[in-house]
């Protein structure tokens, strides 16, 4: 990198600087020469993405680069991008207001004249050597999906859902026939002798129960019932 000195960076870009007479096409050109990028239109850095890379071209180390959003569409994500532009201006001892609301309508003035700023920054700091798609390169990969279930496996899935779904339908059954005299320790006791009447189910053991939702089992004495769940346990 080859920069003029530091104090260069603070510098006022004014309406009359030479920047605000170049013409779009010069400004994509300069874009895309200096970030190697392809872009057709002066409302594609929008997103803020470009203007963040041109900050870390400009002022290596402000901006990190594996934060920038450079597919950012929905405002939110956009906006994500200008706070880190934000912070880096801060860290650079720039004074230049952002006015993110409107950058982020894509209006073509806005962005233009967003652009050019940038330009006479660029010039004024006189940055020559920067690899713009190594710069790139340093972003975390998106995180693969994970594979799909393969069929025996969502077999086993679906198989063990319905398995725990019927227990919860016992339970309930269960509640709404218990005996209303039994103490909460007998209510746990049975409770218990319910969930772990079996063992955790292989794929083989795990076959729903199809049972109407009507088909109710009659109230058990209380104590006969327990005591044959205990002398079972």
């Amino acid at each position: 990198f080859k920069r003029k000195p530091k104090g260069a960076m603070a510098r006022r870009v004014g309406s009359m600087d030479a920047a605000y007479f170049v013409g779009r096409r010069e400004i994509l050109e300069w874009l895309n020469a200096t970030l190697t990028l392809n872009l057709k239109k002066i409302e594609e850095t929008a997103n803020g993405a470009v203007a963040c890379q041109l900050m870390d071209c400009i002022a290596p180390g402000s901006v990190v680069m594996s934060r920038v959003n450079f597919g950012a569409k929905s405002e939110y994500e956009m906006i994500n991008n200008y706070k880190l532009l934000q912070a880096a201006f801060a860290k650079a001892g720039i004074d230049k207001p952002v006015e993110v609301s409107k950058l982020v309508r894509a209006k073509y003035q806005d962005n233009f004249e967003f652009m050019q700023w940038f330009k006479a920054l660029y010039d004024s700091r006189g940055v020559d050597g920067y690899d713009a798609s190594q710069a790139r390169k340093s972003k975390k990969p998106a995180k693969k999906p994970p594979p799909p279930p393969e069929d025996d496996d969502l077999e086993a899935l679906e198989a063990e859902r319905d398995f725990y779904f019927n227990k919860l339908r016992d339970i309930e059954r269960y509640l709404q026939t218990r005996d209303p005299a039994l103490t909460a320790d007998n209510l746990a006791d049975d409770l218990f002798a319910l969930l772990y009447d079996k063992k955790r189910p292989t794929r083989r053991d795990l076959t729903p129960v199809q049972e109407s939702p009507d088909d109710l089992p009659p109230s058990p004495p209380r104590d006969a019932t327990r005591h044959q769940r205990l002398d079972e346990e």
